[in-house]
């Protein structure tokens, strides 16, 4: 579903808890009879889902995992959850807070169960950036946590959360209505700031032996380093360049190349490859060579060293 539906995810079988001894990279825990036994009332936390995180992380301790979760709320119940099983090395946020970040195992709590209300879903069901951000994550397994009855229950059949939730089920086998991601955000920021940060210093490092005279500076607006001529589209505004390299020139410095960090979203998303095309016609419009870098190469030294040769070969 979404940016999740590349088979390569399910070539490896993995052990996971619950269920036959083998399963798919996509697990599903039904928290449908835990929660009714469940006499807490609190608005989008669930106590079930925090403990069988807790549960799992304890059963696989070396796995690289994140948490994610609509809900502040739920997400400071996690935490507490966590520490108070002496847990403080695995990454629990909201969708803003993984945007771009990528872990082996992501989990996704809903906090979906027989207390959400009707309008608390309405708003869940189809929310593109919400799912995509859950699902495009994992790198070798999603694990979706929610109560199937309360899901059935809230929705119409026909919503992007319901939908997951049998695609997660069914480990990818159930059919998936062919939507693209609407949320222009996801457009403007798809790296982490971990890994940003170690792409930057992966090219001062370089530039420091290659051409001591050029900085990088990050996140560049489209809006701000080219000139307008009045026929900006909003994708103009909206976009930036995740690195620029300039040369300190006297009269000002110049812009000697762009370079984007890109995750399998640049790959496999139409709307964000679309996007892609739109900053690319930007920068060749004003003579700015742009590269596109996979994420899993910002600490690539010798990668990006050779391509700042080629550039500063050629002032």
């Amino acid at each position: 579903i979404i940016g999740f539906s590349n088979k390569k995810y399910y070539n490896n079988k993995l052990k996971l808890r619950g269920g036959s001894k083998e399963e798919h990279p996509l697990y599903f825990y039904d928290t449908t009879e835990a929660e009714l036994k469940d006499k807490t009332n609190e608005k989008n936390i669930s106590r079930v889902e925090a403990e069988f995180i807790v549960d799992y992380l304890k059963q696989y301790p070396s796995e690289d995992v994140g948490i994610i979760t609509p809900f502040v709320h739920q997400k400071e119940c996690i935490e507490n959850f966590l520490l108070d099983n002496g847990i403080s090395d695995v990454s629990v946020g909201t969708v803003h807070a993984f945007q771009g970040d990528q872990k082996k195992v992501i989990i996704f709590s809903t906090a979906i169960n027989n207390r959400t209300l009707a309008g608390t879903y309405a708003w869940l069901k189809n929310n593109k950036e919400l799912i995509n951000v859950a699902v495009s994550r994992p790198i070798d397994k999603l694990i979706m946590l929610a109560s199937q009855t309360a899901i059935k229950n809230l929705s119409d059949g026909n919503d992007d959360l319901f939908e997951l939730t049998s695609y997660v089920k069914t480990n990818g086998e159930s059919k998936v209505t062919n939507v693209s991601i609407a949320s222009q955000a996801l457009g403007t920021k798809q790296i982490s700031t971990e890994s940003e940060k170690e792409f930057s210093e992966t090219v001062q490092h370089a530039l420091s032996v290659l051409s001591p005279n050029c900085y990088v500076r990050s996140e560049n607006q489209l809006s701000r380093i080219f000139e307008k001529d009045g026929k900006e589209n909003l994708s103009f505004y909206m976009q930036s360049i995740d690195l620029i390299v300039f040369e300190k020139r006297y009269g000002g410095d110049a812009m000697v190349a762009g370079f984007e960090l890109n995750g399998p979203e640049h790959l496999n998303d139409e709307d964000v490859k679309a996007r892609d095309q739109i900053k690319k016609a930007y920068c060749e419009k004003h003579n700015l060579k742009l590269y596109a870098i996979p994420r899993d190469c910002a600490r690539d030294y010798q990668l990006v060293k050779n391509i700042l040769k080629e550039l500063t070969s050629n002032k």
